[in-house]
């Protein structure tokens, strides 16, 4: 069996707003069909949601490791992947839409 904090940690949000969403829906079935229509879904949005994901996060340890700073030496890096270095020396994007004037 799965530790219950690694599914929370791990899906957290992406258990609770679907639960939410639906949630209209699910009544309905039960209430008109008598079934206890994805109570086990239920359970876990209902645990999920009574724990904050700090406190899960803490409590699993999860740590982090943020990138390594480069030597900026003036020429262009490259990603792990070989590829060029998308934050560097980029253009500014354009907006499609036009500018608003006042």
């Amino acid at each position: 069996m799965i530790e219950q904090s690694l599914v929370i940690g791990a899906r957290g949000t992406n258990i609770v707003r679907p639960r939410d969403a639906l949630a209209l829906y699910v009544y309905a079935e039960r209430r008109n069909h008598g079934l206890h229509f994805w109570i086990y879904f239920e359970d876990r949005a209902a645990r999920t949601a009574a724990r904050h994901p700090e406190t899960v996060y803490a409590a699993l340890g999860l740590r982090s490791r943020p990138p390594r700073p480069q030597p900026d030496d003036g020429r262009a890096r490259t990603a792990p992947d070989g590829g060029a270095d998308p934050c560097r020396n980029r253009r500014p994007e354009r907006s499609s839409k036009p500018a608003i004037r006042t």
